[in-house]
């Protein structure tokens, strides 16, 4: 770029060009940016929104359109705190880089903003989640095993004493999941305390409710096994796995906080 007066032009830039390679590049570009930005990072883009006045949402309101709501829900998939803080700059990017007639989110762009949540969201979040989900699969697998007959048996011939109930896949899914569970049962609550750095002083009132959840779920899985040795169906199971989906909302909101920094630890 040089300076004529008190314009400005570009030489050869190389950034004419046609519209879909323009957002190719600059999709690169941001993906770059994302990739080696801390959780604490900033990125600060100049993105121009683009005028089409022509988009109205059903309510007739002007400049909510229906890709954005549909992009609006797929943020959901960052921590509040990161949506708080960035979610207009992402959106902005998202619909800047639309063309004028499309009303769905693309698989490229779904697929990157779920990856990305999960990484923000960090292996802590992940692997309860992980665990929340393997409770709720056994405490399905208890309840239907209680609306038919069954017996003790050995599973599919490996060495695993337990219900013979149902196909095989049902019965695989439930193998998995108790290993899954079992496996994760210590990690959990680990995970939670480095994440919280609940070794400081401060940190223990959030360190102490993750400890509560992490019980909470144990005694779920102690009920659920409890009740499904019950006479009869064992209705009380549906309550049970009501209650992993409500733990897996209290666990999310525990971790809707920025990760620590390093000069915090």
């Amino acid at each position: 770029m040089v300076e004529r007066g008190a314009e400005y032009r570009y030489l050869d830039d190389g950034d004419n060009m046609p519209h879909q390679e323009y957002v190719a590049w600059q999709r690169e570009t941001l993906g770059e940016m994302l990739r080696l930005a801390k959780p604490e990072g900033a990125i600060f883009y100049d993105c121009k929104w683009r005028v089409q006045a022509e988009r109205r949402c059903a309510e007739g309101k002007r400049g909510v359109t229906k890709l954005e709501r549909r992009y609006r829900w797929l943020l959901h998939a960052y921590p509040a705190w990161f949506r708080r803080e960035r979610s207009a700059q992402m959106l902005g990017t998202l619909l800047a880089a639309s063309p004028p007639s499309q009303k769905w989110p693309s698989v490229r762009d779904a697929r990157a903003l779920g990856i990305g949540g999960l990484r923000i969201r960090g292996w802590t979040w992940s692997l309860s989640m992980v665990w929340i989900a393997a409770g709720a699969v056994l405490t399905g697998y208890y309840f239907y095993a209680t609306t038919k007959p069954f017996e003790s048996a050995d599973i599919l011939g490996c060495n695993f004493t337990g219900w013979c109930v149902g196909p095989a896949a049902a019965q695989v899914a439930a193998v998995l999941a108790l290993f899954a569970w079992l496996g994760l049962a210590l990690s959990v609550p680990i995970a939670g305390f480095i994440r919280f750095r609940g070794w400081r002083r401060g940190k223990w009132l959030r360190a102490t409710t993750w400890a509560g959840a992490w019980i909470a779920g144990a005694a779920l899985m102690l009920v659920a096994h409890a009740w499904a040795d019950s006479p009869g169906v064992s209705w009380g199971e549906l309550a049970v796995f009501a209650a992993w989906l409500v733990l897996a909302a209290l666990m999310t909101g525990i971790l809707a906080v920025p990760p620590a920094r390093r000069s915090d630890v």
